[in-house]
């Protein structure tokens, strides 16, 4: 295991030589964009993850409605029901994914959405700081736990850390590409007035 690691770990760093002129084929061409092709991973993205883009459409409306009508009285449990459901349906439909039984895996997702759908109801309407603090913790651990959900049963550890390791840098460089952008806007709009 450890010299496989550490072998690994020298063609990261230095890879073998190419093999001959076509070698280096897939990199020097690039791949056309086709609206068939981004209309398929589409349906795709829809089919497997169909509660979460539910749970983004709601929120995104509810962002939409609070920024562009400023007398739009959204409920606090409205918040916490489409917040909270971004990550903990992720994270069911990922688990959902080890089932072969469409209807476990819809059974699982639709069960969870209930469970929030009660703990949700049962939350005051002015929602106290205490309470934020324990909404913050359960999309806390949905985020955490949709890291470790796909390799439940599954021995293989290198994978996971590869999982883990792409996916927290594409966060650090979606942040950096949205603070460059958010920066780029505030100065247009500062210059503006």
């Amino acid at each position: 295991m450890c010299s496989r690691l550490t072998r690994n770990l020298k063609n990261a760093l230095h890879p073998p030589p190419s093999g001959g002129r076509g070698a280096n084929k897939k990199f020097t061409e690039m791949k056309k964009i086709s609206i068939t092709d981004i209309a398929g991973k589409l349906q795709n993205v829809v089919k497997r993850f169909t509660f979460p883009v539910f749970f983004v459409l709601g929120l995104s409306f509810l962002l939409f409605l609070n920024i562009n009508k400023h007398d739009a009285d959204i409920q606090e449990r409205l918040w916490v029901f489409f917040g909270l459901g971004i990550p903990m349906s992720l994270t069911v439909a990922l688990f959902a994914e080890n089932f072969k039984n469409l209807l476990v895996r819809i059974g699982l997702q639709l069960g969870a959405i209930i469970l929030l759908t009660l703990h949700v109801l049962f939350l005051p309407e002015d929602i106290l700081s205490f309470q934020m603090y324990q909404v913050l913790a359960l999309g806390l651990v949905a985020v955490l736990a949709a890291f470790v959900v796909s390799y439940f049963k599954k021995d293989d550890a290198v994978p996971f850390w590869e999982f883990s390791k792409t996916t927290i840098l594409q966060l650090i460089i979606s942040v950096i590409f949205s603070q460059v952008l958010m920066l780029g806007l505030s100065l247009a709009v500062l210059s503006l007035d």
